[in-house]
């Protein structure tokens, strides 16, 4: 378990270094003021976005069992406890901002 933790870390790490590529490479277009294909910059930052998503959403299934059994907990429960928070924080962060007074 402990090697599939690792490797999901290693992806993890390489796609941030490679969305940290894409930025440095868009903020110098933008500085250049050279054209960026916005379709293109859509596509590629929803397809970002979909998989951090899906990460997010699996993730209480996946860690649930070892959470549980150190702290003593049935897995279910924490892995239907861990989803509703995860849902809730995620339904927060897609509503709008306040307005400010």
């Amino acid at each position: 378990m402990a090697e599939s933790n690792h490797e999901t870390l290693i992806e993890a790490q390489t796609a941030l270094t490679m969305v940290r590529a894409q930025h440095n490479d868009l903020t110098l277009k933008i500085r250049r003021r050279e054209v960026v294909d916005r379709r293109q910059f859509e596509a590629a930052i929803f397809r970002f976005t979909r998989r951090v998503r899906d990460q997010l959403l699996t993730a209480p299934t996946r860690h649930a069992a070892i959470l549980a059994a150190e702290q003593g907990i049935p897995p279910a429960a924490l892995a239907a406890a861990l989803d509703q928070v995860l849902r809730r924080a995620l339904t927060d962060l897609t509503a709008p901002p306040p307005e400010k007074p």
